[in-house]
C-alpha cells in the first residue's frame, strides 16, 4: 500500500473526482479572468481539453486584449486574482480554510527574531559587475551599460536608470531601508548587493543550517543588518546555533510569517523571489502574494519587487516590433536559409515573436510579443501571471511596485543540465545574451532599488512591464524563443565539442552574417 502524507498548507482544490488537478485549476483561473472581457473566449478556454498542451496558444490573444486598454488590463487582473483566492485552499490539522480566513486566523505570534549585524569597518567600495571573465565598476561598467543598449541586450529606460543610480551616491546608501526578501537565498535573489550597500534585509527562508550559515556569513562580512525568523529566542547564541534554528515555510506557515513580518513597523519593500519547481512554484507565488495581500490590507507603507522572465508574452514598444520584424525577415543567405527552414517545418523553427500589433487607448503602438516556451508548462505561466497581475492591480491602487524583465541567466539549474545548458550557450548566436547570476542579480537589483526610491510616475496595465526591461536581446532577436530551441542546442552542443567552433565555418557565418543584419 502506498503511503501518502496527509496534505498540508498551501493547496491546489480538489475536483469533483477527489483529486487536486493543478490542470483545471490553473484553466479556470485563466478562463475566469477573461470573463469579463469576452465570454465567448472564456467558454473557450474552458472547453479546451488538452490545455496543458494547447495552453500557449491562448496566452498572446489574451494579452492583445489587455494591450490595448488599461481598464481591461486591471479588470483581467482582478479577475484572475480573485479567483485564485477562490480556487486555492489553505489546510491546517486536517481542516481546509480559504487563504483569506487562513490569514485572518492564525495570527498568533510564532517566530522570534535574531538580529545579525554587519561587521564590517571599512567604506564602501564602489559598485561592481563580474561579466565574462572582467571586473567592472565606474567608467568600465558605465561604458558596458551604453554597449548593452546600443547592441540591443538591454532596454533605454534600464541604461538610464543604472546610469542615474551609478551616478547618485545618495541612492547606494541603504542604511535606513528595509528589504523583506521572499526566498533570501535564491540565485537570482539581490542579497549580495543590498547588503553591501548597508540594506537592513528581512530574510525569509526554509530551514536549512547550512545556507543560514552562508546567508549569516555574508551578512557578518557587510555593513548591513539580518533580520532572521526563528523557532525561538536566540539572545546570546552564536551564529552556528542561530543558524541551526533559524528558517521558515512560506507553504505551511505562510499566516505566522506575515504576522511576524507585519511586526516591523517601518517601511518596508517585499521582495518575490522564491522558487520551486512545477506545481509547488504556483503554491509559492499564491503564499507571497498571500502575505503582500495581508500586510497591504494593515498598512500603507508597502513597496513590491517582482522578477519577470522573458520567455512570457509582453506589449512591447513600437521600436521593439519594427527592429524584431527586421530580424525575423532577414537579408542575405542566412535569412533566406532561415526562412526556407521555417517553410519547411511548418512554422516549428525560426517563427516571428510579433503576434500581432495594437494601439492602446493613449495611441501608442505596441507589439504582442510572444516568447513563450510551452515546455515550461502551463503551471510557471500561472505563476509569474499571479505576480504580473498583483503588480498591475497594486500600481493601480498607488504602491510603489518594481516589477521587470530579467535575462535569461546561467543558473545551477539550468546549467546543471548539459541539453539546457547546451541550448543556453547556443542562444548567443542569435542575439541573445546569457547573463551571469552574479551579474544579473546586480543589475537587476540596482533597478529594483533605482524603481523603489524613485518618485517617477509608473505606467500602468500591461506598459508596466516596458520600463526597466533587461531581457537579454530576446525582445529584439525576430525570432520566438520556442523556434529557435533547437537550433539553439545543436549550435551550442557544436560548440561544447569543438570549442573552436565560434570562429570557424558555418558557425563564423552564421555568426557574421547575424551581425550585419
Amino acid at each position: 500500500m502506498k503511503n501518502t502524507t496527509a496534505p498540508t498548507g498551501i493547496q491546489f482544490p480538489v475536483n469533483l473526482k477527489g483529486k487536486r488537478s493543478t490542470i483545471e485549476t490553473g484553466q479556470a483561473i485563466f478562463a475566469a479572468s477573461y470573463e469579463c472581457v469576452d465570454k465567448t473566449f472564456s467558454a473557450q478556454l474552458l472547453a479546451e481539453v488538452k490545455w496543458r498542451d494547447h495552453y500557449a496558444q491562448y496566452m498572446p490573444p489574451m494579452l492583445k486584449s489587455a494591450a490595448k486598454s488599461q481598464l481591461v488590463c486591471e479588470q483581467i487582473a482582478e479577475q484572475g486574482l480573485a479567483s485564485c483566492y477562490e480556487q486555492f485552499e489553505f489546510i491546517r490539522n486536517g481542516q481546509a480554510y480559504t487563504l483569506n480566513q487562513a490569514m485572518a486566523l492564525f495570527t498568533q505570534p510564532h517566530f522570534r527574531t535574531a538580529k545579525i549585524e554587519g561587521l564590517s569597518q571599512q567604506p564602501k567600495q564602489a559598485i561592481s559587475i563580474e561579466h565574462k571573465g572582467h571586473t567592472l565598476s565606474g567608467e568600465s561598467l558605465r561604458q558596458q551599460i551604453s554597449v548593452w543598449h546600443n547592441k540591443n541586450i538591454i532596454e533605454k529606460s534600464h541604461a538610464q536608470d543604472l546610469l542615474a543610480i551609478l551616478s547618485d551616491s545618495s541612492k547606494q546608501d541603504l542604511s535606513d531601508k528595509y528589504f523583506v526578501l521572499l526566498g533570501a537565498s535564491s540565485e537570482i535573489g539581490p542579497i549580495s548587493l543590498l547588503l553591501a550597500l548597508g540594506a537592513n534585509i528581512i530574510a525569509i527562508g526554509r530551514e536549512n543550517p547550512a545556507n543560514w550559515t552562508r546567508l549569516i556569513s555574508l551578512a557578518r562580512a557587510s555593513t548591513g543588518n539580518l533580520y532572521i525568523p526563528c523557532k525561538r529566542d536566540c539572545s546570546d547564541m552564536s551564529d552556528q546555533q542561530i543558524a541551526q534554528l533559524a528558517g521558515s515555510d512560506l507553504l505551511t506557515q505562510t499566516p505566522e510569517i506575515g504576522t511576524w513580518l507585519n511586526s516591523f513597523k517601518m517601511p518596508l519593500t517585499l521582495g518575490n523571489y522564491a522558487y520551486l519547481d512545477g506545481a509547488n512554484h504556483v503554491r509559492l507565488a499564491m503564499a507571497m502574494d498571500a502575505i503582500v495581500t495581508r500586510l497591504t490590507q494593515k498598512r500603507n507603507d508597502i513597496s513590491l519587487a517582482y522578477l519577470l522572465t522573458p520567455s512570457d508574452v509582453y506589449a512591447v514598444p513600437k521600436a521593439v516590433t519594427t527592429n524584431s520584424m527586421r530580424r525575423f525577415k532577414g537579408k542575405g543567405v542566412s535569412g533566406l536559409f532561415k526562412k526556407l527552414i521555417n517553410k519547411m517545418t511548418l512554422g516549428a523553427l525560426f517563427s516571428p515573436s510579433i503576434f500581432s500589433q495594437v494601439k492602446d487607448e493613449q495611441g501608442r503602438e505596441l507589439g504582442v510579443l510572444d516568447n513563450l516556451v510551452p515546455q515550461q508548462g502551463p503551471n510557471y505561466v500561472l505563476a509569474k501571471r499571479i505576480q504580473r497581475w498583483r503588480a498591475i492591480v497594486s500600481v493601480k491602487d498607488g504602491m510603489r511596485v518594481s516589477c521587470n524583465v530579467a535575462p535569461a541567466t546561467s543558473t545551477k539549474s539550468v546549467m546543471s543540465n548539459k541539453f539546457f545548458a547546451a541550448a543556453t550557450t547556443g542562444s548567443e548566436s542569435f542575439g541573445v545574451e546569457v547573463f551571469t547570476p552574479a551579474a544579473a542579480n546586480a543589475l537587476m537589483t540596482l533597478q529594483m532599488i533605482n524603481d523603489v526610491v524613485s518618485e517617477q510616475t509608473l505606467e500602468r496595465g500591461e506598459a508596466l512591464f516596458i520600463h526597466g526591461a533587461n531581457h537579454g536581446g530576446s525582445w529584439h532577436m525576430g525570432f520566438c524563443f520556442r523556434s529557435v530551441l533547437v537550433p539553439s542546442l545543436l549550435l551550442g552542443l557544436v560548440q561544447k565539442i569543438l570549442p573552436k567552433a565560434k570562429s570557424q565555418g558555418p558557425l563564423k557565418t552564421i555568426s557574421n552574417q547575424r551581425q550585419a543584419a
